[in-house]
């Protein structure tokens, strides 16, 4: 059976001041068998706990400050149909990740992704969505499509986002302060 891309981001290595150390927050299924592709020829087997899982990985521990910007495209795979990936959460001050795909992972609850260079947010087939925390991204597009699991929302600081966009989120997070 082929590995299949759930989820996928490129993280960028231009002023990484603590060194060369990626991590990011995700919960899977238990049991499910996933991947991670680093994007630099190494990837590594993880199995979901139901519980959220720091993953790390170095890419290159004898140089502590990159020279120039990498980008390294990052996939998280599985051959399982039935692994659900919840939460992801990929934001950080030192790091910054980009191009975030997580249109095959419908299941997708939590989504988490502030301080970072993100200018598009396709989120039009996760229906699950409960919980999304995008600012200061400079966010421009935001799509959020049939997304009525909708509860939380933290958007508008730091983002470009268009005023009809604004205005919805605002409304819903009043409404969200009433319950």
């Amino acid at each position: 059976m082929a590995r299949k891309t759930k989820i996928s981001f490129n993280v960028v290595t231009i002023n990484w001041s603590y060194g060369s150390v990626c991590d990011f927050l995700i919960r899977a299924s238990k049991g499910c068998v996933f991947f991670v592709d680093w994007g630099n020829g190494k990837a590594t087997k993880h199995i979901g706990q139901e519980e959220v899982m720091q993953l790390q990985h170095n890419y290159n521990p004898r140089v502590m400050i990159p020279k120039e910007e990498i980008v390294y495209h990052i996939k998280i795979l599985s051959e399982d149909e039935n692994c659900l990936f919840t939460l992801l959460d990929v934001s950080h001050y030192e790091m910054r990740f980009s191009d975030i795909d997580v249109s095959r992972c419908t299941e997708l609850e939590v989504l988490t992704c502030k301080w970072n260079g993100i200018t598009t947010l396709d989120l039009r087939k996760n229906e699950a969505l409960q919980v999304l925390d995008c600012e200061y991204n400079g966010l421009t597009n935001l799509l959020l499509g049939n997304c009525s699991k909708l509860k939380e929302v933290h958007c508008i600081e730091g983002n470009k986002l268009k005023e009809p966009m604004k205005r919805w989120i605002e409304r819903l997070i009043a409404a969200q302060n009433t319950k």
